[in-house]
């Protein structure tokens, strides 16, 4: 896939040649990702309790974009015994199959963004168009933080209810911004990749054929 930060140098730059402190730098900030993520999907996004004479009731729900799970304890007696408590867990598939791929996008972003940037012959070297694209997609970032109630009620049409668990631990944003980033830039970087190659072939189509020279 070709990428923005691409450099025909990169190609000397094998994945092998790479310095050690590189590669850590790289793989611990896919790993952060991947952890973060997976944590996320075992914080309760809501939970609700109902307590009677005749026993209590819990809720919890759990799941990130989206909750994907329900798990209910029911306690039946004032003074519940083990055999007196029952448990529920409840799973939307097409909530659990978004959060599986939505995961899996965002951490593959990070790896591929990651491994092209420690490629370059100097990483913290970025032309001005990089900058600008970086720019614009700090923007876009910002558009969902302060839009995000949008985003909200757009699951909710949709039948899905968001997970709030992001919100209980703002310092998890911080690599969920940074694995969203990598997704966009992945995204525009594929995007002029597959517009390159079909200029290229509509290009090709259109040009007259070669005439054969004079012997």
């Amino acid at each position: 896939m070709a990428c923005l930060w691409y450099d025909a140098r990169m190609a000397e730059r094998r994945w092998y040649r790479l310095h050690p402190l590189t590669w850590l730098v790289k793989w611990s900030l896919v790993l952060i990702v991947g952890a973060t993520l997976s944590w996320l999907q075992f914080q309760p996004s809501g939970w609700g309790v109902f307590i009677s004479m005749t026993g209590s009731e819990s809720t919890s729900r759990f799941g990130w974009p989206v909750e994907c799970l329900n798990s209910e304890e029911t306690v039946s007696g004032a003074r519940a015994t083990r055999g007196d408590v029952s448990h529920k867990l409840e799973w939307t598939t097409s909530a659990l199959v978004l959060n599986a791929i939505t995961c899996l996008v965002l951490v593959w972003s990070t790896w591929s963004v990651t491994t092209t940037w420690t490629a370059m012959p100097n990483p913290l070297q970025i032309a001005i168009a990089k900058a600008l694209a970086a720019t614009a997609i700090i923007g876009m970032l910002l558009v969902v933080v302060t839009q995000r109630e949008s985003v909200y009620s757009f699951l909710m049409d949709r039948g899905l209810t968001p997970g709030k668990a992001l919100e209980d631990t703002p310092i998890a944003s911080v690599p969920v911004l940074f694995a969203l980033a990598c997704t966009i830039w992945a995204s525009i970087s594929l995007a002029t990749h597959v517009i390159g190659r079909l200029w290229s072939v509509l290009s090709s189509w259109r040009s007259p054929p070669a005439s054969p020279s004079a012997p």
